[in-house]
């Protein structure tokens, strides 16, 4: 990477902001600029970022994170392994639900128990409930777990669970959170409304246990087009947008009235495949004739797919810099990275001869979908692989369309080759193997974001053996064994590290954070 943009993403990763004259801040409630809606209420109905972000204003988990992604305490007070199998929590005392009613150890054993019962969920929790064999509570501010085998990433994952109140049963079902009747946790914002697509209204919770945040009526509001929401911060209708795409952060950073808040993300953007079918439904041989066989299962041919993607180009031309090329999930620095697995290098002649070494020196026809409302510039970079991929032969179609339907037909295994991105927000390189490339397990949770069914039983057995050691040197063993064998499988196609960044009028500050979660409480005007 050159010197200038080696600092210049080194600085993002802290956090900086562009900042010139204050202005008075408007009257409440204050209006957010959202980029994707949520897709429902319940904090437990899909692990994807827009829903974690809504979650994480009305509800908590037992474990926090901070903007870096740290382990801090939450509605748990401390927590420790009593031995390789057994867990202590002692759980903080005063803290309420937004009904009044207290938040004691029997609500998280309650919460544990509901995550199997959520019906038609697209990104199931259960992978990170599915270890725990047992849980009791010997009083009401302890809680202790038994897994069934040696686990050291519980409290990872249970960083991920927010948690609800027992007294809503195990029936309690998701279009109760959406209307708002269940929609009961203990954070810093009461629901008050969710009308989907146009709003989410949020009220301060005047009991909450931690630091207040400063604002205390809050409406959330979707805008998907990328220009309009930047028209809508510049006329001072919104006091803050998040998906600023490099392009307007390269424009608003010129803005007097307007701050800019960035930081490196978690997240990896890359090309799902699938890996599975004998017959993929989107690919054909050129003109629309079937194939009496899925070339996406070849090796030589994914490996084409990956020679064939300038991965710079893109980050040049569409990010404007603010990102980097990538060659595996886990971000430079996390535990489990491997810095010896590189960004594949661009060379469309070696992909073109091993398409024809595995058969289809004549290419054939693919599409390849992507969401156009969920990621940075998503639409535009699948437009341009479209292009690269056709350079090497292929027949490229490309369709784009809302997060809403992508995530839901994705879930259901109906595409060939799509784009989308995944967020190591546990912060080590285990999480997205056991995500994205673990075989998909329903009962064991792994694989819940695997949509391209990918399969490789040494992947399976070291990421597991990394999950399961207490031992942080040779849980990192395992992940960077792990990573080696499924990205020289091309089990996946990564492309490129992503910034992010939101936008404020200049009289509000934001703590940008690494998970991309968009925070109500994050929000201040400046003092």
């Amino acid at each position: 990477m050159p010197v200038r943009r080696a600092a210049k993403l080194a600085a993002l990763a802290v956090g900086v902001f562009i900042a010139i004259m204050p202005e008075a801040a408007p009257a409440k409630p204050v209006l957010i600029g959202i980029k994707t809606d949520t897709s429902s209420i319940d904090p437990h109905f899909s692990y994807i970022a827009t829903n974690q972000s809504i979650a994480g204003m009305i509800f908590e988990p037992l474990i926090n994170r901070d903007e870096q992604l740290r382990l801090t305490p939450g509605l748990a007070l401390s927590w420790q392994a009593v031995d390789d199998k057994n867990w202590e929590f002692k759980l903080r005392p005063g803290v309420a639900f937004h009904d009044g009613s207290p938040f004691t150890a029997d609500d998280v054993i309650f919460t544990v128990q509901r995550i199997p019962h959520v019906a038609n969920s697209p990104a199931s929790f259960n992978g990170h409930v599915s270890k725990i064999a047992r849980m009791e509570a010997p009083d009401p501010l302890t809680l202790r777990i038994e897994t069934k085998v040696p686990y050291p990433q519980l409290v990872l994952d249970l960083a991920e669970v927010h948690i609800l109140p027992k007294r809503l049963g195990l029936d309690v079902s998701t279009s109760a959170f959406n209307a708002g009747d269940a929609a009961i946790g203990t954070g810093p914002y009461r629901f008050v409304r969710w009308v989907p697509n146009d709003r989410l209204e949020l009220q301060l919770y005047d009991r909450y246990w931690g630091a207040k945040p400063a604002l205390a009526e809050v409406t959330l509001k979707p805008i998907p087009n990328d220009a309009a929401r930047q028209a809508a911060l510049l006329a001072d209708d919104v006091a803050m947008i998040d998906g600023v795409t490099p392009q307007q952060a390269d424009h608003l950073k010129t803005q007097k009235d307007v701050a800019l808040w960035s930081i490196r993300a978690d997240r990896v953007m890359y090309l799902h495949i699938d890996t599975h079918s004998d017959r993929t439904p989107f690919v054909t041989a050129k003109g629309g004739a079937a194939l009496d066989r899925n070339p996406l299962k070849d090796r030589r041919v994914r490996l084409a797919l990956s020679k064939a993607v300038n991965r710079q180009a893109i980050v040049d031309r569409l990010l404007y810099g603010l990102g980097e090329p990538a060659g595996q999930v886990a971000v430079p620095g996390m535990l489990g990275y491997v810095p010896g697995i590189k960004p594949e290098p661009y060379d469309p002649d070696g992909a073109r001869r091993l398409l024809a070494e595995a058969g289809y020196a004549d290419g054939f026809a693919v599409t390849l979908q992507a969401t156009n409302d969920r990621y940075l510039a998503d639409a535009k970079v699948a437009e341009t692989l479209g292009q690269m991929l056709s350079r090497i032969g292929l027949e490229m179609k490309i369709e784009t369309m809302p997060s809403s339907i992508f995530f839901s037909r994705a879930s259901k295994f109906e595409f060939s080759l799509f784009q989308l991105g995944w967020g190591s927000s546990q912060g080590n390189a285990a999480h997205g193997l056991r995500g994205v490339l673990m075989t998909v397990n329903r009962e064991t949770g792994a694989g819940p974001s695997n949509r391209g069914r990918y399969s490789n039983p040494e992947v399976d057995r070291l990421t597991q053996k990394a999950l399961e050691s207490f031992d942080e040197t040779a849980a990192e063993r395992y992940m960077k064994e792990a990573a080696t064998v499924a990205f020289s499988d091309v089990g996946v196609i990564p492309l490129y590290y992503m910034v992010n960044t939101w936008a404020t009028r200049k009289a509000y500050r934001y703590q940008a954070r690494m998970d991309e979660r968009t925070f109500v409480q994050a929000l201040a005007p400046q003092n």
